[in-house]
């Protein structure tokens, strides 16, 4: 920049400071590869960058110079203000980028991030799946230990209702058979009980059941002896002190059927 040319409004750059995308979209097979590129990108842009603050320097220096050469300079100060101010925020940008950790890192590191973080998932994942299959066989256990536990209070039921229906059967044939072996008066009280009677009532009953006519009779019988008592009684005794049959004159009453 001479002076006598206008002074420019806004730092200007070169061609070959402009930025350069790499194009890995479908193209990049290889993430390494990709990042290679990447940095060597990056490490171009800052080498321009470099450059280009190189050939600003000396454009200053000769602009100094060229001034010095002249009686009267050109106030060019608010010029050179903003192209400190574009070459400060050019060395920002430059450190900003220097400092970034994709530079710092390298892919080795990123690879064995990305590496580790697989392990990482792959791990928790299987455990998971671990816990989830102790969980299932847990389970599987317990409703193999309940069914076994059913079936076996179902076996015990059967026998239990088996027991139980042997049990009333042998109470019902020991009823029927048992007082026939037992002594004499063991059989009349097993039917009394049975049939919740006293012994005399329970007899009766029998009687009157096995035949009705014989029982008819012997009631009779009874009646005439109770109502005759003392005229038997003296025929009974003339029987016995004469040991001949004796003749009893006795009162009948009228049947009450």
């Amino acid at each position: 920049m001479t002076p006598f040319q206008e002074p420019k409004s806004k730092l200007e750059f070169g061609p070959e400071f402009e930025p350069q995308v790499s194009n890995t979209g479908d193209d990049a097979g290889d993430p390494v590869e990709a990042f290679e590129t990447l940095r060597q990108t990056v490490e171009d842009l800052a080498g321009d960058l470099s450059r280009e603050m190189t050939t600003i320097r000396k454009g200053v220096e000769a602009a100094f110079d060229r001034i010095e050469a002249f009686g009267q300079p050109a106030d060019y100060s608010a010029d050179l203000g903003r192209l400190v101010q574009g070459v400060a925020a050019l060395a920002e940008r430059l450190k900003a980028v220097e400092a970034s950790p994709i530079l710092n890192n390298g892919p080795e590191h990123y690879a064995r991030a990305l590496e580790r973080g697989g392990e990482s998932l792959l791990t928790s994942a299987v455990q998971e799946f671990q816990t989830e299959a102790r969980d299932f066989q847990r389970g599987a256990r317990d409703m193999a230990s309940q069914l076994a536990s059913a079936r076996e209070r179902r076996t015990q039921n059967r026998w239990l209702g088996v027991c139980g229906l042997a049990g009333f059967a042998a109470g019902i044939l020991a009823i029927l058979f048992l007082p026939a072996i037992l002594p004499g008066r063991v059989a009349p009280h097993v039917a009394s009980v049975v049939m919740a009677k006293p012994p005399w009532q329970a007899g009766m009953s029998l009687m009157s059941f096995d035949s009705a006519a014989s029982w008819d009779r012997i009631a009779d019988a009874d009646e005439l002896v109770r109502t005759n008592k003392s005229e038997v009684a003296g025929c009974r005794a003339a029987a016995t002190r004469t040991g001949k049959d004796q003749t009893c004159t006795i009162t009948v009453e009228p049947s009450r059927k």
